[in-house]
C-alpha cells in the first residue's frame, strides 16, 4: 500500500521561535493586549518574554516604527505564486502614497553586516515585489526586512 501523506518533521528551535514571533507581531498589530498574546501562544514566561523581546524591536525599531503607525496594512497576505505554491507576505503597508512590503526575519542576527544577512532572502523579497507590482500596477512598491534586533534593510527602491 502507498502511503497517503509524509510525516512532518518537528520545527527546529530556531524555526518554532521565528514562527512565534510572526504571531506575536500579527495579533500585537492587530490590537491584541498582552494577556491574549501570551494566552494564544501558550509559552512559558521565559519563552514568551525572548518572542516579545524581539517582536517589540521590529515593533519599536528607530527605521521601522512608523511602518507600524501606518492605517492601511496588511498582516499574513497569502497569494499564489507563479509557480502554483501558496506564498505569505508578513506585512503590506501603504504609507506616503508607496506600498512596502515588509518580511520579518529572527535569524541570522550575529552577522553585523546587514546586506550579508540580506543575501539569502534576496530572491524571496523579489518575488514578493513582483506580486505586489502585478496587483498595483504604476504604484511604487518597496521591500524591506525586518530584523529581530531592531535593523531594517531596505532591499529594492521604488519602481
Amino acid at each position: 500500500v502507498e502511503p497517503v501523506g509524509r510525516r512532518r518533521t518537528a520545527a527546529a528551535p530556531e524555526a518554532e521561535f521565528g514562527v512565534h514571533v510572526h504571531r506575536y507581531l500579527e495579533l500585537a498589530t492587530a490590537g491584541w493586549t498582552e494577556a491574549a498574546l501570551r494566552a494564544d501562544l501558550g509559552l512559558a514566561d521565559a519563552a514568551f518574554g525572548a518572542v516579545r523581546a524581539a517582536a517589540e524591536a521590529i515593533l519599536q525599531g528607530p527605521a521601522t516604527r512608523r511602518l507600524f503607525a501606518a492605517g492601511a496594512a496588511r498582516n499574513e497576505l497569502e497569494y499564489v505564486g507563479a509557480d502554483g505554491c501558496l506564498r505569505r507576505i508578513d506585512r503590506l503597508v501603504e504609507l506616503d502614497g508607496e506600498l512596502w512590503v515588509l518580511d520579518y526575519k529572527t535569524g541570522g542576527l550575529d552577522e553585523p553586516d546587514l546586506d550579508r544577512r540580506a543575501a539569502p532572502h534576496l530572491q524571496q523579497l523579489a518575488d514578493y515585489r513582483q506580486a505586489v507590482l502585478a496587483l498595483y500596477p504604476g504604484r511604487t512598491v518597496r521591500t524591506a526586512l525586518l530584523f529581530a534586533d531592531g535593523a531594517m534593510l531596505e532591499v529594492h527602491g521604488g519602481s
